[in-house]
């Protein structure tokens, strides 16, 4: 079925209107350096609030990785509105420390990075234990790249009314978008990657080429997105498994086999050593969270749950995809047309059919993102299609974008601005002429200006900085949000830490 077609099915029975109704969040993950580019030593400012309880401003691997989570909205420009109030807020508490802007990480040796903490309670203590089998398992220099998640959850008016929670046709066709958009995984990759290079101290005996006029920078001269290469978050290690995406049932049951399945390596490294904590299980992964997937299939949140559980019982509530670097030129690492593509693509993948994927299809997927990567702005690339065979990127990418042209048309309707139709344009353009990528941008900026990736970075840091600094909340009702959500966190923390039970119990229970 063609997307014309299935669109003139779905219009028939649903307004045009439902397609903007969708719910739109980001989750946004930077470092926190000092005025030259080196990694911060201070740890999380108090006047931010709780990490372990603040529902916008919290940590990820490091102490110096601050993570900005907006609430999920119809918006697209209000998201990224709300992303930009949480760097004003953050750049009110954090002195003359800057975010650095790319998702490649600055100027760092392993012994200046701090794994996060978030206080003593068992459930602080459980993110500090998981952080710290991350780094034995990977190494801590891994985990200080940082990236966007878009999360987007379909109008509730899509599914049946009597249905429970766990609705058996909200999760079958949210499986079936997940499936679509692996698929394509590779086509954001190529618009959005902005990770092209990378400062030498990353991996110090990388065989990747250095700029001739920097030796502190190492590049591929046709890359996208390093982040999404084996040198990022896509390592090898993780490539054995197979998680199953043809059903939430068997992606429970996949996904759950391997955090109960023992891995030898790991079992070297043990749970504990002289009573100290070195990871949580000795499992193919800790929790579900270690599994570096390119989209996940998101339940509601609830305290104290495994996302998993509440995944197998409650069902699907959201779509998060994983794939967005950081956009170095835009202030707040995100700009609103990247939001409206990707909101295009989630629905050509609902209106699509999606079959299974098949073992070999899992191969593609995984062998297409890693092409892209590295070579993506190469002009003969060529990727691997159905049936086997193999086709030029531009093609592909175009088939593509006339379907979202087709979508962009509804979501515009008659509005003048037709923001979504030129997110696509902007598309097009970028399949045209890989150097207008945010990679080829990237590449070209350090050419012209003959310097390396750490001082260009550092040069966009600063710049985003006295932004933001000088910056006022785009509604005056920010400064009691942000003030009672600080104001909380640290009263939910402080309860928490109440608690009498031990780590060992806690970890007994959250994993059985």
């Amino acid at each position: 079925m063609t997307l014309r077609r299935a669109l003139a099915a779905f219009l028939d029975d649903h307004p045009a209107d439902l397609l903007r109704e969708g719910r739109k969040g980001l989750e946004k993950e930077s470092l926190r350096v000092d005025p030259e580019g080196r990694l911060a030593p201070t740890p999380h400012p108090r006047g931010l609030g709780a990490a372990l309880t603040h529902p916008y401003v919290t940590t990820d691997y490091a102490e110096a990785m601050l993570e900005l989570v907006t609430p999920a909205l119809t918006d697209p420009e209000a998201v990224v509105t709300f992303l930009d109030d949480l760097h004003v807020l953050v750049h009110r508490h954090i002195g003359d420390e800057l975010l650095w802007s790319a998702s490649m990480p600055c100027i760092l040796r392993p012994s200046a990075v701090r794994i996060a903490r978030y206080g003593s309670s068992p459930q602080g203590l459980l993110r500090h234990v998981y952080r710290i089998g991350l780094g034995h398992r990977y190494g801590r220099l891994m985990q200080t790249i940082a990236g966007v998640h878009f999360n987007y959850s379909f109008p509730e008016t899509l599914w049946p009314r009597d249905a429970k929670d766990g609705g058996e046709e909200r999760n079958r066709r949210l499986m079936d978008v997940l499936r679509n958009i692996v698929r394509v995984a590779w086509l954001p990759c190529y618009l959005f990657g902005a990770s092209p290079a990378m400062c030498r101290t990353y991996r110090p005996g990388l065989a990747l080429p250095a700029l001739p006029w920097s030796e502190d920078t190492r590049y591929e001269p046709e890359a996208t997105t390093l982040r999404m290469s084996d040198l990022g978050y896509q390592n090898r290690s993780q490539s054995p498994l197979r998680i199953d995406l043809d059903s939430l049932e068997a992606y429970v049951a996949t996904l759950g086999g391997a955090t109960r399945t023992p891995d030898p390596a790991y079992e070297h490294i043990g749970v504990r050593r002289h009573e100290r904590w070195r990871q949580l299980s000795t499992a193919v992964l800790q929790t579900e969270n270690e599994y570096y997937a390119y989209a996940r299939p998101k339940p509601r949140k609830i305290p104290d749950e495994r996302p998993l559980r509440t995944l197998a019982r409650d069902g699907i509530r959201y779509l998060e995809i994983r794939v967005l670097d950081l956009d170095p030129d835009a202030p707040s690492g995100v700009r609103t047309p990247t939001l409206r593509f990707l909101e295009l693509l989630l629905w050509r993948g609902f209106l699509l059919p999606s079959p299974p994927l098949t073992e070999c299809e899992h191969f593609d997927v995984s062998a297409n993102v890693r092409l892209v990567a590295y070579r993506g702005r190469s002009p003969h690339i060529q990727l691997a299609a159905a049936g086997g065979k193999r086709r030029r990127l531009a093609d592909m990418a175009g088939e593509i974008l006339d379907d979202l042209e087709i979508l962009a048309g509804v979501l515009d309707g008659d509005r003048p601005e037709a923001s979504y139709t030129a997110a696509v344009a902007e598309a097009r353009a970028r399949v045209a002429d890989p150097e207008t990528t945010p990679s080829g941008r990237f590449l070209r900026a350090l050419e012209a200006r003959r310097i390396g990736f750490s001082a260009h970075v550092l040069e966009r840091a600063h710049a985003h900085a006295r932004r933001h600094r000088a910056g006022v909340y785009s509604d005056p009702e920010r400064e009691a949000l942000f003030e009672e959500a600080r104001r909380r966190s640290l009263d939910d923390q402080a309860r928490l830490e109440k608690s009498q039970e031990s780590l060992e119990d806690y970890v007994a229970r959250y994993l059985a």
